[in-house]
């Protein structure tokens, strides 16, 4: 089962797919489907709430809704926190 972490406790093995990737990615087109399904594989992917919310915003279906949900159960989230926002806020200015 995935752990929820502070971002203090994630080591940066992980990567954090952007919304616009994953659709990209349920869209099946390359490279983002090749290189996300190899992350899926390695275990690699991390998750937030906000990139879980637009995705289940935009879905078509309540198939797709039920299939988003899931991303709680196989994904590790990020804690969010007004520091984290600020944090990637910094780091993203550098």
């Amino acid at each position: 089962m995935p752990i929820h972490y502070d971002m203090e406790m994630r080591g940066l093995d992980s990567i954090l797919v952007d919304t616009s990737a994953w659709i990209e990615f349920f869209r099946k087109r390359e490279p983002y489907y090749s290189n996300i399904l190899k992350l899926i594989d390695d275990d690699r992917i991390c998750c937030t709430g906000i990139i879980l919310a637009e995705l289940i915003q935009g879905a078509k279906t309540l198939k797709e809704v039920e299939t988003l949900k899931d991303f709680i159960h196989v994904f590790s989230f990020f804690s969010e926190s007004e520091v984290l926002w600020e944090k990637a806020g910094k780091y993203l200015f550098a």
